[in-house]
């Protein structure tokens, strides 16, 4: 996953900081989302508003977009790759 701010976080990083408390959503919500399909690979465009609290430290409610690629692995879709860019 690549953040807003630039950081990039493997799926334990990010996952382990869910777990442990050190990101934490207060709120998701995304629009519309757009699907490319090609195959066993699929693309998705959408944008989210969020509020999320990332090391202690609120973060207000904001809109970004996100692009997700996602794989058909063994009958089943997994994400392999996510970027969140803040709007301004």
């Amino acid at each position: 996953m690549v953040t807003p701010i630039g950081s990039m976080l493997s799926r334990e990083e990010y996952l382990g900081a869910i777990a442990a408390g050190h990101m934490r959503y207060l709120s998701w919500e995304p629009g519309e989302i757009a699907v490319r399909l090609h195959g066993d690979a699929a693309v998705l465009r959408y944008q989210a508003q969020l509020e999320i609290n990332f090391g202690g430290q609120a973060v207000p409610r904001s809109r970004y977009w996100h692009i997700d690629s996602y794989e058909r692995r063994e009958g089943r879709w997994q994400a392999v790759w996510s970027q969140a860019t803040a709007i301004r």
